[in-house]
């Protein structure tokens, strides 16, 4: 699948859920890609990834929760759609929050590892 990224939009529900699925595609491949050794070699590899997926992550919770004030939001089980918005929103925050603490922790390690060189012969 091939999709035009057009940061400054046109954006609709259409193109933003085909953006997902590639982001998704592209998940899949992030997964299988580091789980060898020679796709994330340096800290600072470390710190783009876990940077990139925390900006998601608080994106995805901001969104959230205007959909839940724009509409009149249901729960499929029969529990409070509010209550379940406050469940996923939470689990999101957290995400992000452990998502930028390892981000910094990361970043402190790429700062201290920058320094760092071979001596060779």
């Amino acid at each position: 699948m091939i999709v035009d990224l057009k940061t400054g939009g046109p954006h609709s529900p259409e193109y933003t859920a085909e953006v997902a699925d590639a982001a998704a595609e592209a998940i899949r491949v992030l997964n299988h890609a580091t789980g060898g050794t020679d796709a994330l070699t340096y800290p600072g590899d470390i710190d783009r990834l876990i940077s990139a997926l925390s900006t998601l992550l608080a994106q995805a919770q901001a969104n959230l929760a205007r959909i839940a004030d724009e509409r009149n939001l249901c729960d499929d089980r029969g529990h409070d759609a509010a209550a379940t918005v406050a469940m996923v929103s939470m689990g999101l925050g957290a995400a992000t929050v452990l998502a930028s603490r390892l981000f910094e922790a990361l970043d402190a390690a790429h700062q201290a590892g920058a320094h760092l060189g071979a001596r060779d012969g």
